[in-house]
C-alpha cells in the first residue's frame, strides 16, 4: 500500500534523503502523518507513517532499530524537534510539537569524540 491508498498526505520534505519504504506505526485505515526521522551520527533517515497520538519514544525506538540495530541503549539517545530536545518522550507527537511532515532528529545524549585532522 502506498501513502495515498491509506489516506496519508505525504509532505515532500519527508522524501529528502530518506531510505526507500517507510515504517508503519499507524493502523492501515487510520488517518496518519508521515514524518521523517534522521539519525545524526549515521547521516541516514527513515520515513514513518504514524498517528499524532503515538508517543515520541515509540518512534525513536523504531527508527533506531531500523537505522542502527547495534544501538542497545535507547536511553542514550535524545530526540529533537525544531532544534529543541523533547524532554518527556512519553508524550504524544502532537503534544511534543510535531506536525505532519516534520523531521525528528535522533542523536547521542552525550557528545561524541571526533577525530582530529
Amino acid at each position: 500500500m502506498n501513502d495515498a491508498q491509506v489516506g496519508a498526505v505525504v509532505p515532500p520534505v519527508t522524501m529528502l534523503r530518506a531510505r526507500p519504504g517507510r515504517i508503519d506505526l499507524a493502523p492501515a485505515e487510520a488517518p496518519a502523518w508521515v514524518i521523517r526521522v534522521q539519525l545524526l551520527h549515521a547521516w541516514d533517515a527513515v520515513r514513518v507513517r504514524v498517528a499524532p497520538t503515538e508517543p515520541v519514544v515509540n518512534v525513536k525506538v523504531q527508527a533506531l532499530d531500523a537505522l542502527d540495530p547495534s544501538a542497545e541503549f535507547h536511553d542514550a539517545f535524545v530526540v529533537k524537534v525544531g532544534g529543541a530536545e523533547v524532554l518527556r518522550e512519553t508524550e504524544s507527537l502532537a503534544e511534543a510539537g510535531v506536525v505532519n511532515g516534520a523531521t525528528l532528529l535522533v542523536m547521542h545524549r552525550q557528545r561524541q569524540p571526533t577525530r582530529e585532522g
